[in-house]
């Protein structure tokens, strides 16, 4: 993961998780015409179902939670399923960052003290925001019109299966020249408070939660 792609991929990965889902797409069936003796005898294969994964099982879920809901409904829906999947992004953004620190520190054992002492202030300065992101969700789910709680938190466990079966398709590839290391570490400032202001902004974080619209 290249160091200057790191809040884009923040970002990218904010939308990806929240709107991950593979669309149901209908067949149209095709009219038929008139077939002759010979044409009867060769059928087309019929097509293929999408098969099930936890992305489709994701996007049932969603269709199920959603459907019927008025607009208001609709909007809390979205706001806690757009905002779990901006906590599971800061947290995927943050194992990867993990990896990276741990092939800089494998590759330069020079770097070792100083990019793990960094990153465990990086992670301790993020900890209590994702904590309390955590939180909010939590009591948005509690606040929530449009389903059982119980309903929603199984949802979201949906949510992280579909997560982890897209992350086990990604090959990533650390850095670990000693360059690239030391970007990496010059860039923690600037990440840490960027992903501070990220799940503020869209969770949030710094107001109470209006419960007719969240």
């Amino acid at each position: 993961m290249a160091v200057r792609d790191m809040v884009v991929r923040i970002v990218v990965l904010g939308l990806f998780v929240t709107f991950l889902f593979v669309a149901s797409v209908p067949i149209a069936a095709a009219q038929e015409s008139e077939k002759t003796a010979a044409e009867a005898e060769v059928d087309a294969p019929a097509a293929p179902s999408v098969p099930e994964t936890p992305l489709t099982r994701l996007d049932e879920s969603r269709a199920a939670l959603t459907q019927g809901l008025a607009e208001n409904l609709l909007r809390q829906f979205a706001a806690i399923d757009s905002g779990y999947g901006t906590i599971r992004a800061v947290e995927n953004v943050q194992m990867s960052v993990g990896r990276a620190v741990k092939a800089c520190t494998a590759a330069n054992p020079d770097m070792e003290t100083t990019m793990t002492e960094r990153f465990e202030a990086w992670k301790d300065a993020l900890r209590p925001v994702i904590k309390k992101a955590r939180g909010k969700i939590d009591k948005m789910i509690l606040l929530q019109g449009f389903a059982q709680p119980s309903q929603v938190r199984a949802h979201l466990r949906l949510f992280d299966a579909a997560i982890i079966y897209r992350n086990e398709g990604i090959v990533e590839t650390p850095v670990s020249s000693k360059a690239e290391c030391e970007k990496l570490l010059s860039s923690m400032d600037q990440t840490q408070a960027d992903i501070i202001r990220l799940m503020t902004e869209s969770l949030a974080l710094d107001k109470q939660i209006q419960v007719k619209g969240l």
